[in-house]
């Protein structure tokens, strides 16, 4: 019989003001996972203690809460993907809403597609002045054709959506915390070179925009970007071949060279809207000289 025992892993990070609707949003569920990791990353305001209150009230052992010194999302995500004890790993980010099927959902898709590692659907996002809109990132993909490429392109993937089996996350060493932002997207591009994925085309998640969160800082998202779009350029060209992964590459370099000037253009941050303007020439010299090559394999 399939296992579709799921733990949900939630790293925390100074959210007392969300945590709790983010755990109610769990315990609301139609079909209830099989335990909860909330992986507080160094909190400094009253986190733990909203997290305790849950704690109190639940069963023994469904809420864990792990403590270690603030090293980042991807690390609490990695510690909380490690003491997991469920066959599936379900992300849900501190301050995100799951909608009440979204358990029950997921449980009846890996029943249905045994042979699939990552489930994922569509969401809502929520945005500063509390307007939702429907995001249907399913149309975004193919299934007939290979997901890397198709994400290589550009990620339609929210991390609060995703559930995956946790010996596939284990297989590719989860995120790398090296990367200050972006490190969801990294992790589905590693995923995704050995690993098949089914699409749920309904919305089951709230992902909620703040003002302070990392995604609105465009400069960092820019350097991680980069960083990424290059590394993952050499396995894309043992795929298609050097030339069409240095074109692909080019093209990724564009994206993240606009994505940064119109949101540092939109915060009104003109000097470094500027520097990453200068950098763009630069980038495509570095594209252009760079060797890739499709390897025999």
């Amino acid at each position: 019989m399939k296992d579709t025992s799921i733990s949900v892993v939630i790293p925390v990070y100074n959210l007392e003001h969300y945590i709790g609707t983010t755990i109610d949003s769990v315990l609301n569920q139609t079909v209830l996972p099989d335990e909860v990791i909330i992986v507080d990353d160094g909190s400094t305001d009253n986190s733990i203690s909203v997290i305790e209150e849950y704690i109190n009230k639940s069963p023994d052992n469904f809420i864990r809460l792990v403590r270690q010194k603030n090293s980042g999302p991807g690390a609490a995500r990695n510690r909380g993907i490690e003491v997991a004890q469920s066959e599936w790993i379900a992300f849900l980010d501190g301050d995100d809403i799951w909608l009440p099927e979204k358990i029950n959902m997921i449980r009846k898709a890996i029943s249905q597609y045994p042979d699939i590692s990552i489930f994922t659907h569509d969401e809502y996002e929520v945005d500063i002045a509390e307007n939702e809109k429907l995001k249907l990132l399913h149309k975004y993909y193919d299934n007939r054709k290979a997901l890397f490429q198709q994400l290589y392109r550009g990620c339609f993937l929210s991390t609060s959506c995703m559930v995956v089996k946790k010996s596939a996350l284990m297989d590719v060493g989860g995120f790398n915390i090296n990367l200050p932002s972006a490190q969801d997207y990294d992790l589905w591009l590693k995923l995704a070179r050995n690993n098949h994925l089914v699409f749920i085309p309904i919305p089951l998640e709230k992902y909620i925009l703040r003002a302070d969160s990392i995604s609105f800082n465009a400069e960092k998202r820019y350097k991680c970007s980069l960083e990424i779009a290059y590394f993952h350029s050499e396995h894309l060209a043992q795929i298609v071949g050097g030339t069409k992964a240095r074109w692909q590459l080019l093209r990724q370099v564009f994206i993240c060279h606009y994505n940064a000037i119109t949101t540092l253009l939109n915060q009104r941050k003109y000097v470094e809207m500027l520097e990453i303007c200068i950098r763009l020439p630069i980038e495509i010299f570095k594209v252009m000289l760079k060797k890739l090559k499709k390897e025999n394999i």
